[in-house]
């Protein structure tokens, strides 16, 4: 099934308006309709102007359009023809193939043409400036992101300020706390040993060479000696009262005596110093309890290992004739503690702890004036995030509307605002 209609198309440099199409036959009548001025002529009256003519053939399975002919004209001659009755030629490639009449031709709504061309340039004023004022907008959240941007470079920054100043905090209490608790227990030894005088143990081997055999009949036995360490218990007037620290035990009938190693507390023989006096006397022991005495010699703590490094011989005697020599083949000190020692440590050790109280205290200031900085930059962060979401949505309403125009615009040129 075959059906055949014409249609006509006007340019003005582009196509303006297209008619509706009606059945074939030699005369067509089309209906009455309106297009904008501006478009149809750029508001220029004598502006030319061309329809043309189309026979569209339409098919099962196609739609073939064929070009009858064009006529060439203006809107000022469109309205003398409609105004008298006048048909227009159309032709192609110079060959006369029809007419058409205007039936009617009427301008509504304009002034002069030169209003037209003002109204127009208007228009498009105004939609040059929807477009700058768009151009603005995207200036403008392009600004905000980059804004955004630094803040949220710098919300990072005061972050990881603040993770670094609290890991700083952590290892600054736990070193306070940890110099605190050396610092107490460095004060209580320093209390213990000045209550109690030197902490220590002196361990210590004597042997008597040669003694002097005190046994009534010698001829029977020799002497059972053992020994007798003393300490200054007072002295008043220069008269030293000793009292009895250690007593070893007795190796029997022996003028050459070894003692067993022996030990005792350095605070029962000296309170202060190691160069405090201590008595060292011999006895012969008796069964009845009234030990005869063999010599004795005055030392210190101090001299008693410094004669056990020269290995020398201590002199003993009795009254003023000597009765033997003690040797010391073995002596040292374990665990010793003077009260100086101690307190000087108490007292540095005080000291390092109240400047790791006072650095932990200002590492806690730290951490929380970083918090504070760090809280604020998230904010001014989310505060600019926010502005560049208002300001994004600004451009993109001003770019729609800046478009909208611009395409009204520009399809009003190419006559396309009617169809």
């Amino acid at each position: 099934m075959n059906r055949i209609s014409g249609f006509f198309n006007v340019l003005y440099s582009n196509l303006v308006y297209k008619s509706d199409s009606k059945n074939i036959k030699m005369d067509l009548d089309w209906s009455k309709d309106e297009t904008s001025l501006l478009s149809l002529c750029g508001g220029d009256f004598d502006a030319p102007i061309e329809f043309d003519f189309f026979q569209k053939r339409e098919r099962e399975f196609a739609t073939r359009k064929k070009h009858i002919g064009s006529a060439e004209t203006t809107v000022n001659d469109l309205m003398v023809a409609a105004g008298h009755g006048k048909s227009m030629i159309i032709s192609k490639d110079g060959e006369r193939r029809g007419e058409f009449v205007v039936l009617q031709a009427e301008c509504f709504g304009f002034a002069v043409a030169s209003k037209v061309l003002t109204v127009a340039t208007e228009a498009k004023e105004l939609s040059e400036a929807k477009s700058m004022v768009a151009a603005s907008k995207l200036q403008a959240a392009e600004l905000v992101k980059e804004e955004f941007e630094k803040a949220h470079l710098e919300a990072e920054a005061r972050e990881k300020s603040e993770r670094l100043a609290n890991i700083a905090l952590a290892e600054a209490e736990e070193a306070a706390k940890s110099t605190k608790a050396e610092s107490l227990n460095a004060a209580g030894e320093a209390e213990r040993i000045r209550k109690f005088g030197f902490l220590g143990t002196l361990k210590f081997q004597f042997v008597g060479k040669e003694l002097a055999n005190v046994e009534r009949l010698q001829f029977i036995g020799k002497s059972d000696p053992f020994f007798v360490l003393q300490k200054v218990e007072s002295e008043e007037a220069g008269r030293i009262q000793w009292s009895t620290a250690f007593v070893s035990p007795v190796v029997m009938d022996d003028l050459n005596p070894t003692w067993e190693q022996s030990s005792v507390e350095v605070n029962d023989l000296c309170s202060t110093d190691l160069y405090e006096p201590i008595r060292v006397v011999v006895f012969d022991w008796e069964k009845n309890g009234k030990h005869r005495l063999i010599g004795h010699f005055d030392t210190t703590v101090h001299n008693i290992i410094s004669a056990q490094e020269a290995s020398v011989e201590i002199p003993m005697t009795k009254g003023k004739e000597m009765t033997g020599r003690i040797s010391v083949p073995y002596a040292e000190l374990v665990g010793l503690e003077d009260q100086m020692a101690a307190e000087n440590r108490a007292k540095e050790l005080a000291e390092k702890a109240d400047k790791a109280h006072f650095f932990a205290l200002g590492a806690r200031h730290r951490a929380k004036h970083a918090s504070i900085t760090a809280k604020r930059a998230q904010n001014v962060a989310l505060e600019v995030r926010q502005t560049l979401q208002v300001a994004s949505e600004e451009a993109t309403k001003a770019m729609r509307i800046g478009m909208e125009k611009t395409v009204t615009h520009r399809l009003e040129e190419l006559g396309l605002d009617y169809t």
